[in-house]
């Protein structure tokens, strides 16, 4: 099985829709959307879950109501003011813990005379496991609020892995987060390829210098791409000399469409367009990826 990572510096650059539209040419494939601060690869196919499991990340402190004698102190030492002050239906004093001014420092808990308040695990979403008309997609939700680090992305993509491997999956495609954070980091490790989209802008090369850095580091071959590369030839240029002067490999071009827009808004991959200029290059471009893999000869 051959996983490979779509990702790239910024936000915006299309490398969902890159992701989605390889998603509907693979053959016998799983899909992973590790971008779980905003997942969003789901709307451009038809799901059906099949699997719900809630995730857990941290702690965060719960007062035990029926333990409680209101003696107010986690009341009077919380300097976040995240501790609630309520009367009950009847009439009885209530204090609850407001999850979303908690800092979890523990003052609360350490100080309740009778331990009444305790550390409890904090639930920050849902990871699901999901039918697609393409194969098999592993994604996840968090809730408002809801901790977004490496776990959550190292369990998404645990579960595809172990999804694809048990099915005898050929490719495992992954639509990784922006950035060169925690979730960027989680989702890089491991794989065999990285396919980085970018843009032929200032901010767009000075992002991909930075997660060209970090793609090095970890030691994974790099595929690059130009999205909209025909709004400024020079940069795309640029780009192109500075991918082969790293000695990685210059995979193609797509130029502005609005075709990309227009299956965004029927949540469709753009390749499966008639006659769309984008979905053509992109199936140039996994037809390269196929061929440097070996699965074309």
């Amino acid at each position: 099985m051959k996983e490979l990572l779509v990702i790239s510096g910024k936000g915006g650059t299309g490398k969902t829709s890159v992701t989605a539209s390889f998603a509907a040419l693979a053959k016998n494939a799983v899909f992973a959307d590790c971008d779980v601060d905003a997942a969003d690869l789901y709307l451009l196919f038809d799901i059906e879950t099949i699997k719900k499991e809630e995730f857990y990340s941290g702690t965060e402190p719960a007062i035990i109501q029926d333990k409680c004698d209101q003696c107010s102190i986690c009341y009077d030492l919380c300097k976040f003011d995240a501790i609630g002050k309520t009367l009950d239906s009847k009439g009885k004093v209530k204090f609850e813990v407001k999850p979303f001014s908690c800092e979890g420092c523990g003052v609360c808990i350490d100080n309740c005379p009778i331990s009444a308040i305790k550390e409890m695990d904090r639930l920050c979403g849902h990871i699901y496991l999901s039918k697609t008309q393409y194969g098999t997609l592993s994604h996840a939700k968090l809730l408002p609020g809801g901790e977004n680090s490496g776990k959550l992305v190292s369990a998404v993509r645990k579960q595809a892995h172990v999804f694809a491997s048990e099915h005898g999956a050929e490719w495992l495609l992954i639509d990784g987060s922006p950035g060169i954070g925690c979730p960027v980091i989680a989702s890089v490790t491991g794989v065999d390829r990285v396919l980085l989209v970018t843009e032929p802008t200032v901010s767009g090369i000075h992002d991909l210098e930075r997660v060209f850095q970090l793609c090095k580091h970890f030691k994974v071959p790099i595929y690059v791409c130009v999205n909209k590369f025909d709004l400024n030839i020079k940069n795309t240029d640029w780009i192109k000399n500075y991918t082969i002067e790293n000695n990685e490999t210059w995979i193609g071009t797509i130029p502005y469409d609005n075709s990309v827009t227009d299956a965004q808004n029927l949540g469709i991959p753009v390749v499966n367009l008639p006659k769309s200029l984008a979905g053509e290059s992109i199936k140039e471009m996994w037809a390269k990826i196929k061929t440097d893999t070996g699965e074309i000869k």
